[in-house]
């Protein structure tokens, strides 16, 4: 595979690779996954997107072969990997917990399946080297695990899990032990490194923040269904449900009436202001009554309270680097985040207007008390 060729986006449209058909897992009375359709790419670097008990492990796990199916059917290049055990799956798992020989040195762990399967010793030897370099750890090879901190023997578990060159790479919150700057270096690491082999990754994190940096699509799940797969531009900017919007960055909900629309674009009222027009992206045209407009801070802006949809009172006002965030208390109570230049000072008090900047703004349907119930797994 040529470096233009890791590169380019996959396309799961291009032949089939991976996919998941209709699969479901019950646990007694509960499930914890539902009917789940999934087609991954070749080269793919996917992303399982949810909170805890959303089933994304669980489906993880059901791919990988750890657990089996209620339902439905894993497919490989269309054979079926449904009844095969984890050994006979060409894929590998890193876990959260690394799960590595704490007798063995840096490299009797990378290298301990390919001895196991009866690979030469030199090329055994070759491999170890070249995966240890990839992952930064080449001069710790005869160091015992124990000696290295976290993100290095995070580091050995995923090289552990790479020697064996599998098609697909699962990953369970592996970054999960770790501390926040530890984990932004090792998210730059592991996508550097998966444009660079090409391999299939799987990947299950509840953090929005690094499922939109290391991915080619982001899966988002909620009580054990696919709610939205996506691009994370496209699933930051264009969210299809309330709970899509609310869970990935930060967003103001507010209430707004449907007043008609098609083709995508909605007209809406805000109170006695409006109708304006912002984009849905659902799968089911919004009928006419209430729904939620999804406005981000940063597609917000200021202005003469006579032209906008909002008006009220700036009652915080933060400074925190690149930006001004911005309290607004509304007439009708309901508060809203702006971010604002940050030369914009001592307004705190002051009556203004906030308008929505052209080309943002989406609706979904919903109310604010809208809450699901969640499902363990």
């Amino acid at each position: 595979m040529t470096d233009e060729q890791k590169d380019k986006q996959p396309d799961p449209a291009a032949g089939e690779f991976l996919r998941i058909e209709k699969v479901s897992k019950r646990f007694g009375d509960v499930e914890a996954v539902s009917a789940i359709d999934l087609t991954i790419a070749e080269g793919e670097f996917l992303t399982l997107l949810g909170p805890s008990g959303c089933g994304k492990s669980t489906l993880l796990r059901m791919i990988g072969g750890f657990e089996r199916p209620s339902e439905g059917r894993v497919r490989l290049r269309g054979l079926d990997l449904t009844p095969a055990p984890p050994e006979r799956r060409p894929f590998n798992m890193v876990f959260q917990s690394y799960a590595l020989f704490p007798h063995m040195s840096v490299a009797e762990n990378v290298g301990y399946g390919p001895r196991i399967a009866g690979t030469e010793a030199g090329e055994v030897e070759r491999s170890v080297a070249e995966l240890l370099d990839l992952v930064h750890l080449g001069e710790y090879a005869d160091r015992s695990v124990g000696e290295l901190s976290g993100g290095q023997q995070q580091r050995v578990a995923l090289a552990r899990a790479l020697v064996n060159e599998p098609e697909v790479l699962l990953l369970d919150e592996p970054l999960g032990a770790l501390d926040l700057q530890l984990r932004k270096r090792l998210q730059d690491e592991l996508r550097s490194i998966q444009r660079r082999l090409g391999t299939t990754f799987i990947y299950v994190t509840h953090d929005q923040e690094e499922a939109l940096t290391l991915s080619h699509r982001v899966a988002v799940m909620e009580a054990g269904r696919v709610v939205q797969i996506s691009d994370p531009r496209d699933l930051y900017e264009r969210p299809a449900t309330k709970f899509v919007a609310e869970f990935v960055g930060d967003t103001n909900m507010v209430e707004c009436q449907v007043k008609g629309g098609s083709g995508g674009r909605v007209e809406v009222k805000f109170g006695d202001r409006g109708p304006f027009t912002l984009s849905h992206h659902g799968s089911e045209s919004l009928d006419v009554g209430e729904a939620l407009a999804v406005l981000r801070p940063q597609h917000l802006e200021l202005a003469e309270p006579g032209t906008c949809p909002f008006v009220g009172e700036v009652t915080q006002s933060l400074f925190v680097g690149t930006h001004v965030r911005l309290e607004v208390r509304l007439d009708d109570g309901a508060v809203l985040r702006v971010n604002a230049d940050e030369e914009i000072v001592g307004l705190d008090g002051t009556r203004i207007g906030v308008r929505i900047k052209p080309g943002h703004g989406t609706v979904v349907a919903g109310s604010p008390n809208d809450r699901p119930s969640p499902i363990e797994g």
